[in-house]
């Protein structure tokens, strides 16, 4: 990943006046933390208006970083940002609270807002807090310990597929599935038990 400015940043940014900013965008991919599958990403930019980049549009908000470092431990460092929508705290609720999610920062000219990122920056949500209008992500690298393998773990009894999503297929009025098989909103009720995503020939232990 890029963490140099090109040449021709480099002489815009030491110009006296100029017409052109450096925007941060940033890009929250929502995960599943029990299935492990990805669901969508989150666009923001932290700006007073929307802007596009390469096809993908960054909902206009405000980002504020905060950093603490203490004399025998690891800086900590987390950002702060406005949910106007309240649609990333939604995602948090619904996803076991943010925890895990990848977040890519990435610095782009205003003057060539389609050119790719002059930096990029990949950390990881590890832990997630919200309240009223404003969400905080402390930010930092992901622990291998804490990352499951094999990755495709199999359930007898519960389904891996994201509820509507690709693999589950489902399109019908429910709106709410408890990833059973035979419970009472399950594949079974749903009418989708050809998409169950488990191994319900598992034997139990």
């Amino acid at each position: 990943m890029p963490k140099h400015l090109s040449l021709g940043t480099v002489i815009e940014k030491n110009r006296i006046a100029s017409a052109d900013t450096f925007i941060l965008l940033a890009e929250i991919e929502v995960s599943d933390e029990i299935t492990g599958a990805y669901v969508e990403t989150i666009y923001l930019v932290n700006n007073n208006e929307d802007v596009t980049h390469q096809s993908n549009v960054y909902t206009a908000t405000g980002f504020v970083f905060d950093s603490h470092e203490t004399a025998d431990g690891i800086p900590d460092v987390s950002v702060y940002f406005q949910d106007p929508t309240q649609s990333v705290m939604a995602k948090c609720e619904q996803y076991s609270g943010g925890v895990g999610w990848k977040v890519i920062f990435k610095l782009v000219n205003s003057g060539d807002i389609e050119a790719d990122p002059e930096i990029v920056e990949m950390v990881y949500v590890i832990a997630a807090k919200a309240s009223n209008y404003s969400v905080e992500f402390q930010l930092g690298a992901r622990n291998p310990l804490s990352q499951r393998f094999p990755r495709g773990t199999q359930w007898r009894d519960k389904c891996r597929w994201i509820f509507k999503g690709k693999e589950c297929g489902y399109v019908g009025a429910a709106t709410f599935c408890d990833y059973t098989l035979q419970g009472p909103d399950g594949c079974s009720v749903h009418g989708n038990t050809l998409r169950y995503g488990a191994l319900p020939g598992i034997r139990p232990r």
